[in-house]
């Protein structure tokens, strides 16, 4: 019986901040949004469609940037080395770092 009370209550208190004139106020604004979203996406549509001579000319001028692509990365890459590469023990023993021995001293405080 508590749950119906409350219950009750909410409502009458949501009748209070809002009246049958607002929900039907703010209905017709949705609705009137909604058909603004529908023209809006009709006229979308209806301006993207391409015609054959449009495409094919979308088409070669696409086929001339990959071209373009193509060319500059060919002419970009680093040579590859033809030779022997060195060996890797090679490599490392001469990367190693020279071990520098330091004596450690105390410093009096």
């Amino acid at each position: 019986m508590g749950a119906i009370a409350v219950g009750k209550d909410a409502l009458k208190q949501m009748h209070e901040e809002m009246s049958i004139d607002d929900v039907l106020s703010l209905m017709d604004e949705v609705t009137e949004q909604n058909e603004v979203e529908q023209q809006i996406n009709e006229i979308i549509g209806a301006g993207s469609a391409l015609t054959d001579v449009d495409e094919a000319e979308i088409e070669a001028e696409l086929a001339k940037l990959e071209e373009a692509m193509l060319s500059d990365q060919q002419s970009t890459l680093p040579v590859a080395p033809s030779g022997k590469l060195p060996e890797l023990n090679d490599t490392l023993a001469e990367d190693k770092p020279q071990k520098i021995s330091q004596k450690r001293m105390a410093i009096p405080s």
